[in-house]
């Protein structure tokens, strides 16, 4: 989803990456082959994280209970509403797309990650969560980027904090039990993590 023309939010929310974008792509692989990866089914290939500090804030939430979303009403949710405690989602895995109407490669995603949405239906939850700044524009955004996953906005940065986010668009993975097992996964392998959950 992301390439190296795009990757201007991941840059705007972590120097770590603004540095790392000047950097050969292999020499970043390398580096990040060589940080501790919080899950071994993960290769470190499939995460945006490129420095320790990056890999800290990760392992700092992974491999603990998934922690309730506080977020705003729900767009493209079921009837009702998506439930916004984590263990209302418990019997399938879960991830969570978290974006910005201001933010051109989370746009850009959108229509893929709801076609990947549709895809894993039966088998994986996907919702998303738009960034408290500029959330007032999330449905008119959303709807022009072809989002069609249930979304709703962070109240106060306090789901994004929650979870460590650190650039745009940050996927979080689930388990089934409500155990955070992936985080700061790169757009281009939200698929392979789905593949594995």
């Amino acid at each position: 989803f992301l390439t190296a023309a795009t990757l201007g939010c991941a840059v705007m929310a972590s120097p770590a990456l603004a540095a790392s974008a000047d950097v050969p792509a292999d020499t970043a692989d390398n580096a990040a082959k060589a940080m501790a990866v919080p899950n071994d089914n993960f290769p470190a290939e499939w995460f945006w994280a490129r420095d320790e500090a990056n890999w800290e804030k990760i392992n700092s939430i992974v491999g603990k209970k998934a922690t309730d979303l506080v977020v705003g009403d729900w767009h493209n949710g079921r009837d009702g509403g998506q439930p916004k405690k984590i263990e209302d989602y418990a019997g399938k895995p879960l991830i969570i797309d978290f974006w910005g109407t201001w933010c051109g490669p989370c746009l850009a995603a959108a229509p893929k990650v709801s076609a990947l949405a549709e895809k894993y239906e039966d088998k994986i939850n996907v919702i998303a969560v738009c960034n408290t700044a500029r959330g007032d524009k999330m449905v008119e955004a959303g709807d022009k980027a072809g989002m069609k996953i249930p979304t709703a906005m962070d109240l106060d940065d306090k789901t994004k904090d929650a979870y460590g986010v650190q650039w745009w668009p940050y996927y979080v993975a689930i388990d089934s039990k409500g155990i955070v097992r992936a985080a700061g996964i790169s757009s281009a392998h939200v698929e392979d993590v789905m593949k594995k959950m």
